[in-house]
């Protein structure tokens, strides 16, 4: 006979959030100082030590925080609004669990703040334009406070489509009543709604590339796997002056001494040293920055911040010399006086037998 308890901790375990592990930063750099999983966490299901990143299945309550704040995307978990047309316009309904007298259903989900800036920009992408959710007493329950609010997140979203000169998402705050008619409308649209035939979702697919096609909106970039490039790069283009991104590295050319080791560790390619002719320069690719911070934790010389939603910087210019002492090339911010010695002879004072092998 199957237990009670043994049934519980199999439920508990199916909404647990899915780890791809390649994603997390802590595989790609072993000095990461992420925690955001573990800080977001309002049960301390989430653990960090020596031994690596786990998560204690008997503690976690599914509330999906952690996938929000995960900048890698390294953390997944099924919770969806409810979607469909209210007033015309395509729009998602979402509800927090401990909504009173609500019943669960459709469009329930653990906690409103589970939506991040990346799940946000996807509904947009697809032409959700309106969000109505409804929730408990947010600044009673246990976790307020560990991650960013749904309004901020929101917020910084609606920045960055106004600095594209583009609509922005409107959030609807519903009461009781309101969330129970909305509700009931779109469940009820759905279920008249035929369902559509295989052959008819196939034609539909073929017909939407057609036209993606025919007006050139097709690229390389967009048939490329997910994770190849960042939903940045998928909002709305404009190339007008103060257009603004999330996430932005900002090098501090006098504090650098362009050892390269933030080119080699970002795990996007969102810091990029570039050769134009005869210039060399760091290049920051803003549109695939996600704020994880690994360039942050390399930079032995703390040149490195990344500020949120702030126009792309401008390259940083590089000049190219060799080492007086070991005799072999190297490169520094050209706005700082020309350094007769590599980093690495700087370092040891150039009198020991240490050489730079390339």
């Amino acid at each position: 006979m199957v237990s009670l308890s043994w049934l519980r901790q199999t439920q508990r375990e199916w909404k647990i959030p899915d780890i791809i592990p390649e994603r997390c930063v802590h595989q790609h750099c072993e000095i990461a100082s992420c925690t955001r999983c573990v800080d977001s966490c309002p049960t301390s299901a989430w653990r960090l030590d020596e031994g690596g990143l786990r998560i204690d299945t008997t503690l976690c309550d599914s509330c999906g925080l952690c996938v929000a704040a995960c900048p890698q995307q390294a953390l997944v978990q099924t919770h969806y609004p409810l979607l469909g047309l209210i007033n015309q316009h395509k729009s998602l309904l979402a509800y927090c669990e401990r909504c009173h007298g609500v019943k669960a259903g459709k469009g329930v989900v653990p906690c409103l703040h589970i939506f991040s800036l990346s799940t946000l920009a996807e509904y947009y992408q697809l032409g959700y334009r309106h969000l109505y959710v409804a929730s408990g007493e947010c600044e009673q329950c246990e976790r307020f406070g560990k991650t960013a609010t749904l309004q901020q997140t929101l917020h910084s979203l609606n920045q960055l489509l106004e600095s594209r000169q583009v609509e922005p998402i409107q959030l609807t705050q519903l009461d009781q009543t309101a969330l129970k008619s909305y509700h009931k409308h779109l469940m009820t649209v759905q279920a008249d709604q035929t369902a559509t035939s295989r052959r008819q979702f196939f034609r539909q697919a073929v017909t939407l590339v057609a036209e993606t096609v025919e007006q050139g909106e097709l690229t390389t970039e967009m048939m490329a796997p997910a994770q190849s490039i960042t939903w940045v790069a998928r909002l709305p283009h404009n190339t007008t002056a103060g257009v603004t991104f999330p996430y932005v590295p900002i090098i501090n050319a006098e504090r650098c001494n362009g050892c390269d080791a933030c080119v080699q560790l970002c795990p996007q390619q969102a810091l990029k040293l570039e050769q134009q002719a005869d210039t060399l320069a760091y290049q920051v690719q803003v549109e695939r920055c996600n704020g994880c911070g690994v360039c942050v934790d390399g930079c032995d010389q703390q040149a490195l911040q990344i500020e949120a939603v702030k126009p792309a910087p401008e390259p940083l210019a590089l000049t190219t010399a060799h080492c007086k002492a070991c005799g072999s090339p190297f490169h520094y911010p050209t706005q700082q006086a020309s350094p007769n010695y590599c980093r690495i002879c700087t370092q040891t004072n150039h009198y020991r037998r240490l050489y730079q092998v390339y």
